[in-house]
């Protein structure tokens, strides 16, 4: 897919993904959608590690070629937003509370997004 591939297009995925993980993170607890999959134990976490593995994969992409050096900084960014995150819903969102365990799925997530991205790079690479 062509599109996909221009710089740009990249770039604004990486973005267009920071913003919906924002909304969904400072999104009232009330207003959080009512569905089974919210029955599952820690149902939660799976969504905060997916959310974050999407996340630092899509800035990886959106780099040209990145270093060992930038996929770590890109790792950590995550991880310190998703920390920052956690103190805005303590502080700022109605009904959302701080919860550490959520900083360890933002952190597997964005650690997840590093290496999927530098095994899918690495393969396509040879």
């Amino acid at each position: 897919m062509p599109f996909i591939t221009q710089p740009g297009t990249k770039k604004w995925l990486a973005v267009g993904w920071f913003l919906l993980t924002t909304l969904l993170l400072a999104m009232p607890g009330n207003a959080l959608p009512k569905t089974n999959l919210v029955n599952i134990p820690n149902f939660d976490k799976i969504v905060h590690v997916g959310l974050f593995a999407v996340l630092t994969f899509l800035a990886l992409y959106a780099l040209n070629q990145p270093t060992f050096r930038k996929k770590t900084v890109v790792g950590l960014m995550a991880i310190i937003y998703g920390t920052i995150m956690e103190y805005v819903q303590l502080h700022l969102v109605a009904y959302r509370s701080f919860e550490g365990i959520d900083i360890v799925a933002d952190a597997i997530g964005a650690i997840m997004g590093v290496l999927v991205f530098s095994l899918l790079v690495k393969k396509s690479s040879t």
